[in-house]
């Protein structure tokens, strides 16, 4: 009798996995594009008001001076198994002082065209000199059977 085994490849997480790697933005309108299987919830990592996060990433920015601005997760895909199509985000905004407060948050962006409405989309009047703190990840906790999960960021004035 013979078996044939299949090793389940292991993903690596991405660098900005946790809060204490977020990826700087340093000028913007910033893009950014990762594979996020093999991201996690770290231990204490806060829970938004929009929707239970899974598989997160993060990212920071400190505007040298008080504007609007917007958060989107517009272009992101995933592939896997039978699905094929966008790859359902939750943003959520925070800043940090020993403690995360939440800022805002959306899950399901209504203002995408030609979306299912999975995507995200968060804007808001920010501060000069505070840092912002973007929590990006899936909805929910998990990704499914997804091979490629297509993370696509962009931060830009409003």
């Amino acid at each position: 009798m013979f078996a044939l085994l299949v090793a389940t490849p292991a993903f690596a997480a991405p660098a900005n996995d946790d809060f204490a790697n977020a990826t700087v933005i340093s000028k913007l309108p910033s893009h950014s594009h990762e594979n996020t299987i093999g991201a996690t919830v770290e231990g204490g990592e806060p829970t938004s008001t929009c929707n239970t996060m899974g598989e997160t990433v993060w990212f920071e920015f400190t505007p040298g001076s008080n504007m609007d601005l917007d958060a989107n997760t517009f272009g992101s895909r995933a592939d896997g198994g039978s699905y094929r199509g966008e790859y359902d985000t939750v943003i959520a905004v925070y800043t940090y002082d020993g403690s995360f407060t939440q800022v805002t948050c959306d899950d399901d962006a209504a203002t995408y065209p030609d979306s299912k409405d999975h995507v995200s989309d968060v804007s808001f009047a920010a501060t000069g000199g505070t840092t912002y703190y973007f929590q990006v990840g899936t909805y929910d906790v998990d990704v499914g059977t997804y091979t490629v999960a297509k993370l696509a960021f962009t931060l830009k004035s409003a």
